[in-house]
């Protein structure tokens, strides 16, 4: 697991509630165990800011910015620190 992972996992479990272990790269967040909801995607947007030092900037009215899984979140955050660099 590379440090950008393991500190999405840190902020994910300082954000919610996280039953079973770590979340697998391609486990739906709001499916299946998960379950999210739009507050849980809230809190994990503030904690990925306050980890990282980065905004996601998520558009609630486009699907495609917001992230499913922790593969695309990653993608996400790298994506913005890249920006940010």
């Amino acid at each position: 697991m590379s440090d950008i992972e393991q500190r999405i996992q840190k902020a994910l479990q300082a954000a919610i509630q996280i039953d079973g272990g770590p979340i697998t790269d391609d486990e739906d967040f709001f499916d299946g165990r998960l379950e999210l909801d739009s507050i849980d995607v809230l809190e994990i947007v503030i904690a990925i800011k306050k980890e990282f030092k980065i905004d996601l900037k998520l558009k609630t009215d486009d699907k495609a910015g917001v992230f499913r899984n922790l593969r695309q979140l990653r993608e996400m955050v790298e994506s913005r620190m890249a920006e940010a660099a």
